[in-house]
């Protein structure tokens, strides 16, 4: 099945596969990016690795379109992102660092992405060096 991600969706997966899970939610609350362990938002970080675990899966990259992720995120109302500091709370927790292009476009060209295009999972992992 072909999912819809977001270009800086693959930053988050390399996050994923090269630090623990545990690492990763732990930040996230650390920072404040989610309020628990159990937030929804959890799951689709959870389902983000194992999508990117299973050889088989493709993806169609898009641009400034909500995805599976989106759909979870605590900073989503009314198909708006209602914080301006969400892309710097992710790199914070994620990298440790505040000032932090993540935004899909950057990161397409960073990896070589194309909006619309699927690709398989071996080919964003070695797209994106993971």
């Amino acid at each position: 099945m072909i999912k819809d991600l977001r270009a800086h969706h693959v930053e988050s997966a390399k996050y994923l596969h090269t630090h623990s899970f545990e690492d990763a939610v732990t930040a996230l609350v650390t920072f404040e990016y989610i309020k628990t362990p159990s937030d929804s938002f959890v799951q689709a970080i959870a389902d983000l690795k194992y999508q990117f675990d299973n050889p088989n899966q493709q993806f169609r990259i898009k641009i400034d379109e909500f995805d599976f992720i989106c759909e979870q995120c605590p900073h989503i109302k009314n198909n708006a992102c209602t914080s301006k500091n969400a892309t710097n709370l992710i790199g914070r927790a994620f990298f440790g660092r505040v000032e932090m292009d993540l935004g899909d476009k950057r990161i397409a060209e960073k990896y070589g992405l194309e909006e619309e295009k699927i690709y398989s999972v071996q080919e964003l992992r070695q797209k994106a060096g993971f």
